[in-house]
């Protein structure tokens, strides 16, 4: 999947696509930690879904080069914000995340994960 189609799927709905317009602006990275050195701004499906829907993102291979380039200034808000635009005028009519349903089948594919297998 493509950058741009990958944050066309994330966003997806027009009801979304309002919801991180609005906060596109207000991203910033968190405060700098001099031992960490700087982080990225904030991840938009932070604003959309939650953390641990963004956690989840970030691990699935589809998902993550768009959100990399989110985070190393590739994706701009000028972009996010255009592809916003696109969702909220019904151009787009493709597949959409179901952040909800990727969560219910993480979770039930860790618990079903063997303790054994945790290296101590």
């Amino acid at each position: 999947m493509n950058i741009v189609a990958a944050w066309l799927y994330m966003v997806g709905t027009p009801e979304r696509a309002r919801k991180l317009r609005a906060r596109l602006d207000g991203l910033e990275p968190p405060p700098l930690d001099p031992l960490f050195g700087p982080e990225p701004r904030q991840c938009p499906l932070t604003v959309i879904y939650g953390a641990e829907a963004s956690r989840i993102a970030y691990a699935d291979p589809e998902l993550r080069p768009a959100l990399d380039a989110w985070d190393n200034g590739y994706v701009t808000s000028a972009d996010l914000r255009r592809w916003c635009l696109s969702i909220e005028k019904g151009e787009y009519n493709g597949a959409i995340l179901n952040a909800s349903k990727r969560a219910s089948s993480r979770a039930s594919s860790t618990s079903r994960a063997d303790p054994s297998a945790i290296a101590h």
